[in-house]
């Protein structure tokens, strides 16, 4: 025998193990769900502007991050909404590998979705109807559809933090004042990362074959709370614990805007409303709304009006502040 190698203890056996279950369910649900919504790429970002033909400047751009599973009609909508209350737009939704099974290719899709909306704020300064009084620039309205857009602004937001001095004049540095005069809207999100929001996320991609649609929720569950075990055994920050974390202590933008309901069974609303409470006591600006009778991600399609004039408010108290900030005639 080898006497060079140290013989493995028993927590270290439990860990190696802890491991290899991890990665073997992350290879069942790999298969099971993502071969029932095969995403193999995140959807191509949609761009409609508004105001050129009228010779009016946009109010904002908006991003538009969709959740997960979301089709580009589904995503269309929000976008319609912005669009008719004279708002550019930028949208788009991550896949759903990157989304549910390894959030790595989130930050491709993030680099990309500030490179797009950048790319729309720079053809706006080049037209003649766009003068801008000062250099603080357009309006950036991030729209986030559950944790398939909260994660992206998570990515963002890191982005932002990690930009150096030889970017101060980089896509980055115009997408980060862009975000400081305009808002970030939640809906149905952030969703706190616990059993129960897993599994039935899960269970909502998959709503019309039960026998595939449960045990791919369970396993999803399991790999979770497997991956969750694993950081608690090395010390190292859970998944869950990093991403809520992150959202909270955001100071990339000091105006932010929930939509939410009780009866989502995904995001849950005690956890968004401790959220919110703790972003007021950082010193963030909230505007919140919450809906009787709705469900996750369900809020515009049943209860259109209501979502319309919320939108409206927080459009007018983005043009409110920038207006007493004097940064534009």
């Amino acid at each position: 025998q080898d006497q060079s190698r140290p013989t493995p203890t028993t927590s270290q056996r439990g860990q190696d193990h802890a491991i290899m279950v991890c990665h073997k369910s992350r290879f069942i649900i790999s298969a099971v769900v993502g071969k029932r919504f095969r995403t193999t790429s995140s959807s191509s970002f949609i761009t409609n502007k508004v105001g050129a033909a009228e010779g009016k400047r946009p109010r904002a751009v908006v991003l538009v991050l969709g959740f997960g599973g979301a089709k580009p009609k589904h995503v269309a909508k929000y976008a319609q909404l912005y669009n008719g209350k004279g708002c550019s737009t930028v949208s788009g939704t991550a896949s759903n590998h990157d989304i549910f099974i390894d959030q790595k290719g989130i930050d491709d899709f993030a680099e990309n979705a500030v490179q797009q909306v950048v790319k729309l704020i720079r053809e706006d300064d080049a037209t003649s109807y766009h003068k801008l009084t000062s250099e603080k620039g357009t309006p950036i309205v991030m729209h986030m559809a559950s944790n398939g857009g909260a994660f992206v602004a998570r990515s963002i937001g890191h982005m932002l933090d990690s930009r150096d001095r030889q970017q101060k004049t980089s896509d980055l540095e115009l997408f980060a004042t862009g975000l400081t005069l305009g808002y970030q809207v939640f809906d149905s999100a952030p969703c706190y990362l616990d059993a129960k929001s897993s599994f039935n996320v899960i269970k909502h991609l998959i709503p019309n074959n039960p026998f595939i649609g449960i045990p791919a929720a369970v396993l999803f569950t399991l790999r979770s709370f497997v991956r969750n075990a694993i950081s608690m055994v090395t010390g190292t920050p859970t998944y869950r614990e990093s991403f809520w974390k992150a959202l909270l202590e955001d100071t990339n933008c000091n105006h932010q805007a929930f939509l939410y309901a009780d009866q989502d069974d995904v995001a849950n609303a005690k956890k968004i409303e401790e959220f919110i409470e703790i972003r007021k006591k950082r010193g963030v600006n909230v505007m919140a709304k919450h809906f009787e009778n709705s469900r996750h991600v369900q809020h515009l399609r049943l209860h259109e009006k209501e979502y319309s004039a919320f939108i409206e408010a927080v459009l007018t108290d983005m043009e409110e502040r920038n207006s007493n900030d004097m940064s534009y005639k």
